[in-house]
């Protein structure tokens, strides 16, 4: 056989595919014209890249709090923003909703769940 075993060191971890699924989402979301109508959500979209730039550069759980801090912002009155929803991005926002709830579990943040 010439399967090679990869050390575990070597994989991918869990936070590391998290991770790259809230940017995947993200940068679709981004790439949606008609955004910047509200001045608020932009800014809030805005501020959600630069703390994600932050987790993905150190992996740490302040990071992913603030994520989830900024990501309330999305859902005013714990409806989605008529925008992201008007541009079709439930699915988007569902997938990063998701990764972010399996970062918290990751790093043990059961707290702001």
């Amino acid at each position: 056989m010439d399967e090679v075993i990869k050390k575990v060191s070597e994989m991918p971890s869990n936070k590391k595919g998290y991770i790259s699924g809230i940017k995947y989402y993200y940068d679709i979301v981004m790439k949606t014209n008609g955004l910047v109508e509200d001045e608020e959500l932009y800014r809030a979209l805005v501020g959600f890249g630069v703390e994600l730039d932050e987790l993905i550069k150190y992996e740490d759980s302040t990071s992913v709090i603030n994520l989830s801090e900024i990501f309330e912002k999305f859902y005013p009155n714990g409806e989605i923003h008529h925008l992201l929803d008007l541009n079709n991005l439930n699915v988007a926002m569902d997938g990063i909703s998701e990764c972010l709830y399996r970062l918290k579990k990751e790093f043990h943040l059961e707290k702001w769940n």
